[in-house]
Order: C-alpha cells, then sequence, then structure tokens
C-alpha cells in the first residue's frame, strides 16, 4: 500500500516527485541492513516477539509521518527506522512456515509444504491487489485528480494512505500474530514430537 502511494504522497504532499526513487532506496536498504539484527532477536526471543516488536515499530512510523513536518531530513529518519521495522516482514513470516509445516507434520503425520507455500503466495498476491485497489478508492473518494493542484480534502487521503490506513493494517497484524501458538516451549515440543517421528520412520 505505501509502495502504491509513495508517488502521490511525495509529488503532492511533500511537493518533490524526484525524491520518490530516494525514498524508496532508503527504505528498502534499511530493511535489508536491518535483517541481521531481525535474525539474532528472533533467535533470542522468537520470531512472534520479534514480529510484534516490528510491527509496533512500523506503525509508530507510519503514525508519525501524518504529524511530521514534510522535510526530506524528517521524511528520511522516519522512512530507515520504518525499513528497520520492515525487515520482520522479510524474515519472520518465512521462517515461521517451516515451524508451521513441523506442527502439520507432528499433528497428521504428513508435511503439506506446496499447499502451504502455495496459500503464503497467493496471500502475498492479493495483499497487493487489494491494497491497490483501496488506495484507488481512498483517492477517489477524496476528490482526487492526476496532475492538477490538490485540495485540502485530497491531501488528506493521500496522507492518510501513507500513515493512518496502513498503520491499521500494521495493528490489526500485531494483533493476529499473537495468535500464533508455535513459540517458545510449545515450538520446541513439536520439533522433538517430529525428530521422533523421523526417527520412527527411519
Amino acid at each position: 500500500l505505501v509502495a502504491a502511494v509513495m508517488s502521490y504522497f511525495f509529488k503532492y504532499n511533500v511537493g518533490s516527485e524526484g525524491l520518490v526513487p530516494q525514498a524508496l532506496l532508503a527504505l528498502f536498504v534499511a530493511a535489508l541492513a536491518a535483517i541481521p539484527l531481525v535474525s539474532f532477536s528472533a533467535r533470542r526471543i522468537g520470531y512472534q516477539a520479534t514480529y510484534f516488536l516490528g510491527a509496533l515499530l512500523l506503525a509508530s512510523m507510519f503514525v508519525l509521518i501524518f504529524f511530521i513536518p514534510l522535510t526530506p531530513a524528517w521524511l528520511f529518519a522516519v522512512l530507515i527506522m520504518a525499513g528497520i521495522a520492515l525487515s520482520t516482514y522479510f524474515v519472520c513470516p518465512w521462517s515461521m512456515i517451516p515451524d508451521t509445516l513441523d506442527y502439520a507434520e507432528w499433528k497428521s503425520g504428513h508435511r503439506p509444504e506446496g499447499l502451504l507455500y502455495g496459500f503464503f503466495n497467493l496471500g502475498v498476491k492479493l495483499g497487493f491487489t487489494v491494497s491497490g485497489s483501496l488506495a484507488a478508492i481512498v483517492l477517489g473518494l477524496g476528490g482526487y485528480l492526476p496532475n492538477v493542484e490538490q485540495t485540502a480534502r485530497s491531501l488528506f487521503a493521500i496522507r492518510s494512505l501513507a500513515s493512518w490506513i496502513p498503520a491499521g493494517f500494521v495493528v490489526l497484524s500485531a494483533g493476529l500474530i499473537l495468535c500464533y501458538p508455535l513459540s517458545g516451549a510449545f515450538q520446541e515440543r513439536v520439533r522433538k514430537g517430529t525428530d521422533a517421528l523421523l526417527l520412527g520412520s527411519g
């Protein structure tokens, strides 16, 4: 959603469309640079806690975008912090899939890798589709018209798409991750169970 609206936000709200490439670069370079830190955190406190903390940080940065002065210094500082938080989304979900497969094998004796990875990729693609449609709906409701001076209402809609709306989805994901049961002692129990299954089949 943020990537979809970034060009609108910098063009109309910030007034510097040329900063979009640098903004995206700052966001994703920070995310890539933070991957070792996120991996270390996941080993120490678990994927669930790491994802939750990253989601809270990311939501906070989105909210800040609504309130900070729209200057390059402020925006790039927030984007770098958002990139660090975003790295949890690169690391934790993919790392949680093997644990989910272990759980499925432990419970049923089957390891549905193709099915789980297929649904995961479908969810990612569905997220891109929904975010693009949502951006179009919000822009339409805000009265956005391309390549003209925007009204206060349309500027509010664009800024909301870059702040409150993605923050809401991130908070929702943080709440959902608390329902993820495969952490701590239970995760270790599942792993021992799958190891026992492998030894038994061998």
